[in-house]
């Protein structure tokens, strides 16, 4: 509560200001006035996300952090991943494809969640993808559980780090991936997410060749039973 009040709040807004100064609505800057905006602005969204996480990790690790399960179909959840991390592929020139036709799979899941657990995946992908690169998300449905697949074509995990890869502000010590940035958490909190709805994630990746990480909820066989349970 400390933290969300004290660094939280003041970041966003530090953040909020600096985007309208660096987005020049509030009149022109000399460019090197507009130069030093616009590193302010990176560096306080990145204590933004920081501090957003932290927080996440220690609700979800203490189980304070609220889940409303219901049966809903997966695939819109997906789509609005992809829309959301749009700007941020385009960023990096990296092409996000969502692959097969659309499908009626659900699943007894918070919908917020699941769409912060695949928008990390995909963030992730897209951030350890070659400039032009391709990311893929497929839905693949089951009859006991649904799989949601995050392929990326990048350098793949170090075979030193893959044990750890879950683990709190864990980094591959790489200078290539030291240089994405990240707060080390994102993976953390998607494993969180997934044990607490019932579900699990696993990756499977090759030096070179790239990274597969796949998130796996149980099935159910629609939403409207989810409903009628509830």
């Amino acid at each position: 509560s400390t933290v969300s009040h004290e660094l939280r709040t003041p970041l966003t807004s530090i953040a909020g200001s600096l985007g309208l100064l660096a987005s020049g609505l509030q009149g022109d800057l000399a460019p090197n006035a507009r130069r030093l905006v616009e590193i302010a602005h990176r560096n306080s969204e990145r204590l933004v996300r920081l501090v957003s996480d932290i927080l996440d990790i220690q609700k979800l690790e203490a189980g304070a952090m609220s889940f409303e399960l219901k049966a809903q179909p997966l695939r819109p959840i997906i789509e609005q991943a992809v829309q959301e991390v749009e700007a941020y592929s385009r960023s990096f020139d990296v092409d996000v494809q969502l692959l097969g036709a659309g499908s009626d799979a659900c699943s007894p899941v918070d919908s917020d969640r699941m769409l912060q657990a695949i928008t990390n995946l995909l963030s992730n992908a897209i951030k350890f993808s070659d400039k032009g690169g391709l990311v893929k998300m497929t839905l693949i449905p089951g009859k006991d559980k649904h799989a949601i697949a995050v392929r990326d074509y990048g350098p793949g995990i170090p075979e030193e780090f893959r044990g750890r890869i879950f683990a709190r502000f864990a980094q591959a010590d790489a200078t290539d991936s030291r240089a994405k940035g990240g707060t080390g958490l994102g993976l953390a909190i998607v494993h969180e997410i997934m044990q607490q709805m019932g579900g699990s994630v696993r990756f499977e990746t090759q030096t070179g060749e790239g990274t597969e990480f796949c998130l796996f909820v149980p099935a159910s066989r629609g939403a409207r039973e989810g409903e009628e349970e509830a």
